[in-house]
């Protein structure tokens, strides 16, 4: 087995999953703290107990998961989503741009209910600055393939959060001169809106929450669930 091993984990995106080991796993002796000014944390885990504990699947699952909208719900949605597209695109060429990995569910489900041909393409953005708060600058990891010069584009996201992500996507798909950049996303969060932004179709509007399910995942988990559902720590 070796010596303990040390793990460091960004506080952002993983300060949930911490405190659900603290929660769950107390005999593990986790230890956390700051390192330099980068606000990361340093999680000691002794490996022998964790790989000799039945619970350490259940180490990074949150306490409870709340409903908030079935698969049910959620197709319909988007058959009316589509209708509502292919009715303002009739006659029009569309490409989707769908925003991975969270929209890729999605996007699938959009692209097979809507009655107009349509072409399919992904990027890929990330978002960096300070570890424990976003400043805002996103780059791209993964470009379109497709030439948009003078054609439709429909961005699909999965959840509309600061707005950030969008706005720079929007502004970068601009720049190859297409006919029209506009933005279906499954849900609008309103809670942690930093700057404007036009969605032009969305499944779902919600306040605040931590949502997951249908593409959307906490730290790689519950992409495959059906439904949408709120995470409660």
């Amino acid at each position: 087995m070796g010596r303990p091993k040390t793990l460091t984990v960004t506080l952002e995106t993983k300060i949930l999953k911490i405190l659900s080991v603290k929660t769950h796993l107390p005999e593990l002796g986790l230890v956390v703290g700051k390192k330099f000014s980068n606000y990361s944390l340093l999680i000691r885990i002794t490996w022998e107990k964790l790989r000799n504990t039945t619970r350490y699947e259940s180490m990074s699952s949150p306490v409870k998961k709340e409903r908030l909208f079935s698969r049910r719900e959620i197709q319909q949605k988007i058959k009316e989503l589509a209708r509502t597209i292919s009715t303002d695109y009739k006659k029009e060429e569309l490409v989707l741009v769908g925003v991975l990995k969270g929209a890729f569910v999605f996007m699938s489900d959009l692209a097979r209910n809507l009655t107009i041909p349509v072409k399919l393409d992904f990027v890929r953005l990330a978002s960096y600055g300070s570890q424990s708060k976003s400043q805002g600058k996103v780059r791209l990891t993964k470009s379109i393939e497709l030439p948009i010069r003078d054609k439709h584009i429909l961005i699909v996201e999965d959840i509309v959060d600061t707005g950030l992500t969008l706005k720079f996507l929007q502004d970068f798909l601009k720049k190859e001169n297409p006919k029209s950049v506009r933005i279906c996303a499954l849900i609008d969060k309103s809670e942690r809106r930093e700057v404007p932004i036009v969605v032009d179709y969305v499944g779902f509007s919600i306040p605040k929450g931590f949502v997951v399910g249908y593409g959307l995942d906490f730290d790689e988990q519950y992409r495959h669930l059906p439904g949408l559902y709120h995470l409660v720590f």
